[in-house]
């Protein structure tokens, strides 16, 4: 099959499109998914972007998270408005800027917390993990 001359630069576009949406921002991915998984108390996903060597500690602290929203009646929390930005990437170390706010419903009240804070990741065999 023969590809008409110009036919080519219409593939490396669509190449280049493909690309750039396969490279995401990969370390503020991370911290979203992470963002998420703490107000959800979703253990299985902190496990799985938790550096291994502090994961112990995030998961104490979500499971206190979790005794204290029992304690007080239950409730939820939802992300509201959450944007992540890798502000520095550094080879496998990257700092995300991450805002947003947290919703909290318990005993028919709702309170809006904001979130404005830089996460440290770290990058382990390929993958970006939150250690701080």
């Amino acid at each position: 099959m023969v590809i008409p001359r110009y036919a080519t630069p219409l593939i490396v576009a669509l190449a280049c499109l493909l690309l750039a949406g396969c490279s995401q921002d990969a370390p503020a991915k991370t911290a979203e998914q992470f963002i998420v998984a703490m107000a959800a108390n979703d253990m299985a996903t902190l496990e799985e972007i938790v550096d291994p060597a502090v994961v112990d500690d995030v998961l104490m602290g979500v499971i206190f998270q979790a005794g204290l929203q029992a304690f007080v009646g239950g409730g939820s929390v939802e992300v509201v408005d959450l944007e992540t930005k890798t502000i520095s990437k550094n080879g496998n170390h990257a700092t995300v800027s991450v805002q947003g706010d947290f919703k909290t419903n318990a005993l028919g009240t709702s309170l809006i917390t904001p979130v404005d804070m830089q996460m440290e990741l770290v990058k382990i065999d390929g993958s970006w993990y939150v250690t701080e």
